[in-house]
């Protein structure tokens, strides 16, 4: 994403969001004709690279065409925004555009991101954490890292990260929060059905008994994730109208800090009502993180730094989010296997546990079932409970962000074109936005 910021910088908004759409076109295209895993991943793989420039992009443009005051209301629009407007950039060749790209600082950045998520992800599952199957991409993704922001700071001529970013304490406190709540929102879904799957897993496992079914499982998944976008909009004017942010962020981290609380006590004894408040908690906490956060970066930015802080939101929360499934499907495994091995158990559940939902709904051996219910109401609290840490360390870290300022000028390289209109003698010439 950072990288995909810096492009559109130097080839322009328009055509860095049109190949991003492309890619992602493509990729859908692929990935739905798809007959064999391998081409099913190349499809997916694309995807990721259009959706890596389409997200920062469309907040991108906004920062380009719209004063900071209105951004908030304007986000409801954002949708359709990039494709009726046409904006002017520099005229240069397409050579001396490819000449000013950070090649070797965006090669280092993706590939140290990317062997830093792998071995996340199989670490603990696939391979031991200390086996060199996972240590050494581990290694190499914290030694890139490292070493592609020491190039952008001192080797890039045009570096793709602007470490100014970074300057003050405000924009690094909203920046771990913007992770921090990607990486909890992830943490709820680490499986493969999809948001808060983990929350409404545990209640299907201890409440239904019975194996989980698309549709009563979007009843379920329905209170937490409508919530936050049935009152969108509300919390989008009262932002804009009054300048403030820290409000709906305190708020929304309180939000969620009960909610993980509240999750812990989750169980089979719980009455409707009750779950369906809970799920509506965490979905009511993570709807005003992501609208106030959202413009957090950008208010501690410079004014020409604003696309920049834009982009660099957009990549913490999605790293966070990235780091979050690794993280909430590695940590429930292993906790279930290591509560199952402890029960004389078989460890072998742990691999495919979702899918053996549907043999404990037929298992006769009630002893056996308990057992194995217990092992995973155990792991469900583990995660949970990490949710929770987390929830109170980005609580804490947010009081660090000083208020904001909307009211200030708006300054960027890339504005509306504009053409001049005369008429005849005696009258004066206008600009109309095209």
């Amino acid at each position: 994403m950072p990288f995909m910021g810096s492009l559109s910088d130097i080839l322009g908004r328009r055509e860095i969001l049109t190949a991003a759409l492309l890619f992602f076109t493509v990729g859908s295209t692929v990935a739905g004709v798809a007959q064999s895993m391998d081409i099913l991943l190349l499809g997916r793989v694309l995807q990721g690279v259009g959706g890596a420039g389409i997200l920062p992009m469309t907040q991108i443009v906004l920062c380009d065409i719209v004063p900071l005051r209105f951004r908030p209301f304007c986000g409801i629009s954002m949708v359709i925004v990039p494709f009726i407007i046409r904006l002017r950039t520099k005229q240069s060749s397409i050579l001396a555009k490819l000449a000013r790209i950070d090649w070797i600082g965006g090669s280092l950045f993706i590939g140290s991101m990317t062997s830093f998520l792998m071995a996340v992800t199989w670490g603990g599952v696939d391979h031991a954490w200390d086996s060199a199957a996972t240590l050494a991409p581990l290694l190499i993704g914290i030694v890139g890292t490292v070493v592609s922001i020491l190039w952008e700071k001192w080797g890039a001529r045009e570096p793709f990260i602007r470490l100014a970013i970074f300057s003050n304490r405000s924009a690094l406190a909203g920046y771990y929060c913007a992770m921090t709540q990607g990486l909890v929102v992830r943490i709820l879904s680490f499986t493969k059905f999809g948001s808060f799957h983990s929350a409404v897993l545990r209640f299907v496992i201890f409440h239904l008994g019975q194996s989980i079914l698309a549709g009563p499982y979007r009843c379920l998944c329905y209170p937490c994730e409508q919530r936050p976008r049935s009152n969108r909009n509300h919390r989008i004017v009262a932002i804009s109208r009054t300048g403030r942010i820290r409000w709906a962020l305190w708020s929304g981290w309180i939000f969620e800090v009960l909610a993980s609380g509240l999750l812990i006590l989750m169980d089979g004894s719980i009455t409707t009502w009750r779950w369906v408040l809970i799920l509506m908690t965490v979905g009511l906490g993570h709807g005003l993180l992501l609208q106030a956060l959202t413009f957090v970066p950008q208010t501690m930015a410079k004014d020409t730094d604003e696309s920049y802080a834009a982009t660099m939101y957009n990549f913490s929360r999605t790293f966070g989010m990235a780091f979050g499934v690794a993280i909430g499907g590695t940590m429930f495994q292993n906790r279930l296997k290591q509560h199952l091995i402890s029960a004389g158990l078989d460890a072998t559940i742990a691999s495919n546990a979702d899918q053996y939902v549907a043999v404990l709904n037929t298992m006769t051996d009630q002893s056996l079932r308990d057992g194995i219910l217990a092992a995973y109401a155990a792991s469900f609290k583990n995660v949970f409970e990490l949710s929770l840490a987390l929830t109170v360390l980005g609580a804490l870290v947010s009081l660090l962000i000083r208020k904001s300022v909307f009211d200030r000028k708006h300054v960027t390289e890339h504005v509306l074109e504009e053409k001049h209109t005369s008429s005849s003698k005696g009258s004066s010439s206008g600009d109309e936005s095209v």
